[in-house]
């Protein structure tokens, strides 16, 4: 499909002016100028690299895996790791936040 074509199309259907700037998706009057309102696209490729998922599969794709007590659980890791490796990951990030939130919270008071 012609650039052009997909511009219009893309126009008509969202009801705004669409450009194209370097590479990018502009929606919006003007790129240089942006306005509140305006959003600007881009795409990059990733190389296929092996990963580590823990979630719930839903037929062709994966949705968050809720626990009995109503949580989600839904991790994505480079690499071939373990669940173990997995939740360790996921344990430490929380243990830091929650340092962290402790001590906005001690000076914040």
């Amino acid at each position: 499909m012609p650039v052009d074509k997909l511009k219009e199309g893309l126009a008509d259907e969202i009801g705004k002016e669409v450009n194209l700037v370097g590479g990018e998706i502009y929606i919006g009057t003007n790129y240089s100028d942006p306005q509140i309102g305006d959003s600007k696209i881009s795409y990059r490729a990733i190389t296929p690299a092996e990963v580590s998922l823990i979630s719930q599969q839903d037929g062709d794709s994966f949705t968050p895996f809720i626990t009995n007590k109503g949580k989600s659980l839904e991790f994505l890791e480079l690499g071939n790791k373990t669940s173990e490796q997995m939740f360790a990951t996921e344990y430490s990030k929380n243990k830091t936040m929650l340092w962290i939130l402790r001590l906005v919270g001690f000076f914040y008071w």
